[in-house]
């Protein structure tokens, strides 16, 4: 995890990044972090603002296709479906 440093599965980093975001945009303090969430569009896979263009998401067909460096392949149906070992789905939306 490019925010806290932590080893993170690629299938697991959305899942693991979306607990910073949010604990973010509720101002929940987390120490030791490397680097600060965005403020601003947070990247669900990096945590840097998407507001640059560096982290541009892309919906293809289904498929997640992006710029970010720590993104992974997935689809936008599985990775939105709720289980119990993932609450959190944390997927691209369209804008």
């Amino acid at each position: 995890c490019r925010v806290c440093g932590k080893s993170v599965k690629d299938t697991d980093i959305q899942t693991h990044l979306g607990e910073h975001i949010r604990k973010s945009l509720r101002e929940v303090p987390e120490d030791g972090l490397k680097y600060p969430v965005a403020e601003s569009y947070p990247c669900g896979t990096c945590g840097r603002s998407m507001n640059d263009g560096a982290c541009a998401i892309r919906i293809k067909s289904g498929k997640c296709d992006s710029d970010c460096p720590s993104t992974y392949a997935f689809q936008i149906r599985a990775a939105s479906t709720f289980r119990d070992t993932r609450p959190c789905t944390n997927v691209p939306i369209p804008c």
